[in-house]
């Protein structure tokens, strides 16, 4: 209930359940279910403006030597590249999204696909490079319109009515805001 709490805006309660899980995962060692509570609340860090808690949660959790491992894959690289973001640092984020994509992209991982091309939008839009926003941002609504996944299209509309601001285009930025909205609200 942690995440969808999370997705729904029930911040606090969302804390609640992931600080338990985080807690049971940590107390049974169990490393995966570790990696998910983490960086979701990070997740939530990130959205509280606290970037540097959401890096202290991450770090410890990336892959162990030697390893790519699935779950990092999948949950902490695209919110670490939203950490570095957040913290000012553009070009770890790049890199760290490079990485994520390139991992997620050979292991065919369409869903986290779809949730780090929003990630990999939001750090082009920084870099200034629009056309690579704009590139992500099809594809990955390409990508959650094919599955369905509804949650991963209406944060990547969201994106995609920032990229359309960023050229001053108000009425397609609307367009996109609304529907995104339209998404969260159902």
């Amino acid at each position: 209930p942690g995440r969808l709490l999370l997705a729904e805006g029930e911040w606090e309660q969302a804390a609640r359940y992931l600080e338990q899980c985080r807690a049971t995962a940590r107390h049974a060692s169990y490393l995966l279910l570790q990696r998910v509570a983490q960086s979701f609340l990070a997740e939530l860090d990130l959205l509280e403006g606290q970037p540097e808690m959401a890096l202290a949660r991450l770090l410890p959790l990336l892959d162990r030597d030697g390893m790519e491992e699935w779950m990092a894959t999948i949950h902490v690289l695209p919110v670490l590249a939203w950490t570095y973001l957040e913290l000012g640092d553009t070009d770890q984020a790049a890199r760290t999204i490079e990485e994520a994509l390139r991992r997620q992209r050979s292991g065919q991982l369409r869903r986290a696909l779809a949730a780090t091309l929003r990630v990999q939008a939001l750090v082009a839009l920084r870099q200034g490079t629009v056309q690579t926003a704009g590139d992500a941002l099809e594809e990955g609504l390409a990508l959650a319109r094919a599955m369905p996944y509804p949650h991963g299209e209406g944060r990547l509309l969201a994106v995609y009515g920032r990229l359309h601001l960023e050229r001053g285009e108000v009425t397609a930025a609307r367009e996109r805001l609304v529907a995104a909205l339209a998404i969260f609200q159902r």
